[in-house]
């Protein structure tokens, strides 16, 4: 008389119990993967961007910088200012491109000099504004 070859009865919960282990852990990736995709990520416009830069320029104690433009470093990061609607949105990073070459002679020289581009950088997105540097008789 033959034996019937089948799965005993150890054999199937261990399967089940895989297999539960292995749809549980698929299923809660499912669901971190789509709180990512549903979470809006921050957006950040040029309009923004350049708003920040000009009130920067205008006024750099104003949205958390020093006293002046040129407290800037090699590069600055800045939290988005209250005043601005970008709840969430990444940092923003400062810094300088030197105004090399731009002039030609004597005082041209001098007052390329004292200017550079700052560019703002946030999420992607780029502005840059022309800014001319104060003298050092003139910082506070």
């Amino acid at each position: 008389m033959r034996r019937a070859r089948g799965l005993t009865l150890l054999e199937t919960v261990i399967a089940a119990a895989l297999l539960a282990v292995l749809g549980a852990t698929g299923a809660s990736l499912l669901v971190d993967a789509r709180q990512r995709i549903d979470r809006p990520a921050p957006k950040v416009s040029v309009h923004d961007l350049s708003m920040l830069a000009a009130a920067l320029v205008n006024d750099p104690s104003g949205v958390g910088l020093g006293a002046s433009i040129a407290d800037v470093g090699e590069r600055t990061t800045l939290q988005w200012p209250d005043a601005f609607e970008a709840p969430g949105a990444p940092a923003v990073t400062l810094r300088f491109v030197a105004s090399k070459g731009f002039a030609a002679t004597g005082e041209d020289q001098e007052r390329a000099a004292r200017r550079a581009w700052l560019v703002l950088e946030c999420a992607g997105v780029t502005t840059a504004r022309w800014v001319e540097l104060p003298d050092e008789e003139d910082a506070p």
